[in-house]
């Protein structure tokens, strides 16, 4: 259990980090007035794209859980 929190924990700072430079990058590509629905649109992709709602679900449903 102890390696899972590690692994977790590392999983956590890379996802954070890769959210950062994207930003970063869409502020230097994309135009101000542009700029806040790109940010949206490649928030809603990594969200959906983690997966994590998705995964419990079916691991709920393969078990039996409620």
């Amino acid at each position: 259990m102890y390696e899972l929190a590690v692994v977790q924990a590392i999983k956590g700072n890379r996802g954070g980090g890769l959210t950062s430079v994207v930003a970063v990058l869409v502020s230097d590509i994309v135009s101000l007035r542009e700029r806040g629905t790109w940010q949206g649109v490649i928030n809603i992709i990594s969200g959906t794209g983690t997966g994590v709602d998705a995964g419990e679900y079916l691991g709920r449903q393969q078990s039996g859980g409620a």
